[in-house]
């Protein structure tokens, strides 16, 4: 684990004159916050953990739980909790991320009986299967878990799952955002478990255009992306390239993205195993690119690729990339 990761860590545990104290941390929106609450007892004096068969503690998550595959949430047990425990909460972030940490998955009012939580947890306000558990907004502005998915060629991503014993159920709304959650969960913390997992994309192409693999002979074309004048239009709307050819998408104006990530628009279409590509990871096809950077992509799939920009499809902005065998 880095020490970047260490320092980020969205709840360290520290032991301070033999006694255990969790502290919360946050720095979200500029304001650092930390707050400490003293731990209790577990019921049979075994440690409390949280735990999954998926992976090994500290070891690489599985595909299938992240953006490149099925993004379902993984499977978690829970035992022994402490005396009072009235109910979990469980935070999933990436101390890792450009702009840490980034928020994948809060869940609270899991029941205290609770053993388990099972995998493929559906993205709802409430969760049935969990008593009425409820979940809150992750970073991508959607409601329960969103999978791993580190910018292609960033170093290995720690991820922490932080599963929190509480004296008393939460009160807060479906939807409720990390600061909210945090607060709310340091306020009734008795004790702290948590699981780590890691994982890595392999490079392909970056968001922000700096790094890209592309192969032997491969050429670069220019596409510009709202130019003074066409400010809902990519120019050219259509080009044609080879296999291992690469685009590279010039930002000119505001509030423009590039996604052929068909969720995005109905207006997407890809070639048959063709991998979607986008100038944002997951699903957050709200993000947008500021003005001056670069966006490439290396193209190894012959066949018609229709991408947009996510803002304005419906204004038309949509492009085109032909790429002959």
């Amino acid at each position: 684990m880095r020490r970047r990761t260490l320092l980020r860590s969205a709840a360290v545990a520290a032991t301070i004159g033999g006694t255990t104290v969790l502290t919360a941390s946050g720095n979200r929106g500029g304001q650092e916050t930390t707050t400490e609450v003293q731990e209790t007892t577990p019921r049979t004096g075994a440690e409390f953990t949280i735990a999954t068969e998926a992976w090994e503690n500290g070891e690489a998550i599985p595909t299938q739980y992240t953006c490149e595959g099925e993004n379902v949430s993984p499977p978690f047990t829970i035992s022994n909790p402490p005396e009072g425990t009235e109910a979990f909460a469980l935070v999933m972030d990436d101390p890792d991320a450009p702009n840490p940490p980034f928020v994948h998955w809060l869940l609270w009012n899991v029941p205290a009986d609770a053993t388990e939580i099972p995998e493929n947890v559906p993205t709802s306000e409430t969760v049935d299967d969990l008593g009425g558990a409820v979940q809150g907004a992750n970073d991508t502005g959607e409601l329960g878990y969103v999978g791993p998915c580190p910018p292609e060629g960033d170093p290995q991503h720690t991820y922490l799952f932080s599963l929190y014993a509480l004296e008393s159920p939460l009160d807060l709304d479906p939807g409720a955002e990390y600061p909210q959650v945090v607060e709310a969960v340091v306020q009734n913390a008795l004790n702290r478990a948590q699981y780590v997992g890691q994982y890595e994309r392999s490079a392909e192409t970056t968001a922000d255009g700096e790094r890209t693999t592309t192969p032997a002979g491969g050429e670069t074309v220019d596409v510009a992306v709202g130019p003074e004048g066409n400010y809902l239009n990519f120019v050219p709307e259509e080009v044609e390239i080879s296999v291992g050819d690469t685009v590279r998408w010039t930002f000119e104006s505001e509030g423009h993205n590039v996604t052929a990530k068909p969720e995005a628009s109905t207006k997407v279409q890809l070639p048959e195993g063709a991998e979607p590509f986008a100038t944002y990871e997951g699903n957050r096809s709200f993000m947008v690119v500021e003005v001056g950077e670069m966006f490439e992509h290396t193209f190894s799939v012959p066949g018609t690729y229709v991408y947009v920009c996510a803002p304005h499809a419906d204004q038309g902005m949509v492009g085109r990339v032909v790429v002959e065998g």
